[in-house]
């Protein structure tokens, strides 16, 4: 069956998939894992998974989006065991990438918007921009316009042409404030910091956090490699497509250490920072710049670019859910979606400092509407799906994904045994350890 979609160019499926992969996780998320866990021994360990979780499937999920050429509900639904329950769990793929959406387009939206302020008004704080009701409920609907109208056009004129321009604003961007942490008086100290292993550090905690920062960063488990790899041509090689995007992915987090870690020692400023690291560390250093708000705007529109790749390829697959299961135009999918995804959007930008009721919410811990969203969808859903993964690749379909992934490509039946392995073995007792190790210990 043929694609009415398919990527017009290799580089073009490179280049989504990074840009899908890369996001606030890589810039944000990234170097605060790393200050927390001992800097180089995080580092090396995360890398770790990358190799031994990370590729393998992220080849799981491209060769099942090929072989299938279908949306990741009818891929689901026509492998996993019949019933109610399962039919449920085919859904998955499809609401989690829906809901994340929700709430990633709105802080994504506060980034641009912070950006914007900061840099008419150097006094301009972050949870000025989220407190600010009207400000956030507009940033979230004004991103939510700009990214359907990417999709609109579809996978050659939107998201392709939209990813070629944008993945290398990205590179050099940071390749570019990069060079001007390293340049900065004792820049060294926090290169060292973050590229030299103290093993003291690494303990099963650091492990879990690694695993799971890998995991995550790569974009498994959310629907989004399975409906990108639906669009490749049998001809591609997926092999080299996912180590590309893997690379891509793993360099902008490595930009991003690079980038904050210098900076960071230079002027003395703690690591202790938490989730608050970029938005609120990051201003007071670019404030003692001399171009300081230049540099300012650039970082925070970086944030964007990534966090914007990201939203594209969430709604591309429900967009594509759409078309596939009910018919609908590409146009008509897009404002079904938006008008699906507007209430739980909305509610999500009132949630940091708008409204308490919805700051305070309170679930297993977690505090706040989008966080225990994020808790629900970017954590338990995705583990849960990246385990359905595993179980569809490495032990039913085992043959037919070996075959698949040698189309391109030239691996070896010991190399397509050792992928099977990691995928059958390795990657769900390391799913099943994130998923204890976060949520019951």
């Amino acid at each position: 069956m043929e694609r009415s979609q398919s990527w017009k160019s290799k580089i073009g499926f490179i280049l989504a998939a990074s840009g899908a992969a890369i996001g606030l996780g890589n810039i944000q998320r990234f170097p605060y894992l790393v200050a927390h866990y001992g800097g180089g021994a995080f580092l090396i360990t995360y890398l770790l998974f990358v190799l031994l979780l990370g590729i393998p499937l992220v080849l799981a999920e491209f060769s099942l989006g090929r072989f299938f050429l279908r949306n990741p509900f009818e891929i689901f639904q026509r492998n996993l065991p019949r019933g109610k329950f399962f039919s449920c769990l085919s859904t998955l793929p499809i609401l989690i990438p829906f809901f994340i959406f929700s709430y990633y387009v709105v802080i994504t939206g506060w980034t641009f918007s912070f950006s914007l302020f900061y840099f008419l008004d150097n006094s301009t704080t972050f949870d000025s921009v989220t407190s600010n009701a009207p400000l956030s409920m507009a940033s979230a609907v004004s991103l939510l316009v700009i990214i359907s109208s990417i999709v609109i056009l579809g996978v050659n004129r939107g998201i392709e042409m939209m990813s070629k321009i944008v993945m290398p604003i990205l590179f050099i961007l940071l390749i570019f404030l990069v060079i001007n942490s390293l340049l900065l008086e004792n820049s060294m100290k926090g290169l060292r910091f973050f590229l030299r292993v103290d093993w003291s550090k690494i303990d099963s905690q650091l492990f879990i956090f690694a695993a799971g920062q890998a995991f995550f960063s790569l974009c498994v488990g959310e629907g989004v490699l399975m409906t990108y790899g639906s669009y490749a041509s049998k001809k591609d090689n997926l092999v080299s497509s996912a180590l590309y995007m893997v690379f891509f992915d793993t360099f902008v987090a490595l930009m991003s250490g690079l980038m904050i870690f210098p900076a960071l020692f230079s002027f003395n400023m703690s690591l202790d920072q938490g989730s608050t690291l970029i938005y609120k560390v990051m201003p007071e250093i670019f404030a003692t710049f001399a171009y300081g708000k230049i540099l300012s705007l650039a970082f925070f529109l970086t944030l964007c670019f990534a966090a914007i790749t990201t939203c594209i390829a969430l709604m591309e697959v429900v967009v594509n859910f759409f078309v596939e299961k009910f018919g609908y135009s590409r146009v008509k999918s897009v404002f079904v979606f938006n008008g699906l995804v507007l209430i739980p959007m909305l509610i999500s930008s009132l949630s940091k400092g708008v409204s308490s009721t919805l700051s305070d919410f309170q679930i297993l811990g977690v505090t706040g509407f989008m966080d225990v969203m994020d808790l629900f969808w970017g954590n338990l859903a995705m583990l849960f799906c990246g385990l359905l993964v595993s179980f569809l690749v490495g032990w039913k379909l085992s043959s037919q994904m070996k075959k698949e992934l040698s189309h391109g490509s030239s691996l070896s039946e010991c190399s397509l045994k050792f992928w099977l392995f990691l995928v059958a073995y390795v990657a769900p007792l390391s799913i099943l350890l994130i998923f204890c190790f976060n949520f019951f210990l």
